[in-house]
């Protein structure tokens, strides 16, 4: 989500905005009747002004809380359960996100079993697999280069057997690594 909202375009920032408005939304309102003094004063509570990409750059009523001006009821006990969102149910992007899941665990767990700090910035890494894996990878290429903190993610089908999917790291020009 970090990295959409810093370095994505307009749509991919508003989706993340979008997505994280409601999330915090749906935990405030689930957490409200066991923390309700809690939940009510970050509900009134006024972002900062000088937040990245607040959503209360146009706001001008004063002691008035984020989630307040957005919502428009008096409190936070007053607003509706949280409902279930309708996704749709789309195999190829179900797949994409399992394809980057088993990206991102490799990457971590290689970076945990050679004591590089996660948020240390890596070489290229490679991604190998069948030709329809590598064309649904290229949905959430991105995110992984986000996550991985990676220069460069490549997809190639020279990699593997063209049966599996093969992560490569490069470290360096004469260091590499395949998971």
């Amino acid at each position: 989500v970090k990295g959409r909202i810093y370095d994505g375009n307009e749509g991919e920032k508003r989706s993340a905005q979008w997505t994280l408005y409601e999330t915090f939304w749906g935990i405030l309102k689930m957490a409200s009747p066991f923390l309700p003094h809690i939940t009510e004063e970050l509900y009134h509570t006024e972002l900062e002004s000088n937040s990245v990409n607040s959503f209360t750059e146009s706001v001008s009523e004063a002691n008035k809380g984020f989630f307040y001006l957005n919502e428009k009821i008096k409190s936070i006990h007053s607003s509706d359960w949280p409902i279930k969102l309708l996704v749709k149910n789309d195999l190829d992007t179900q797949k994409a996100v399992d394809l980057l899941l088993k990206a991102v665990t490799e990457m971590r767990r290689y970076k945990s079993s050679n004591q590089i700090s996660l948020g240390q910035e890596m070489g290229r890494i490679l991604i190998g697999g069948n030709k329809n894996d590598l064309e649904l990878f290229t949905t959430v290429k991105q995110d992984l280069r986000n996550v991985s903190r990676s220069t460069e993610v490549v997809l190639s089908n020279s990699l593997s057997n063209d049966q599996e999917f093969v992560l490569k790291i490069m470290l360096s020009k004469n260091e590499d690594s395949t998971l």
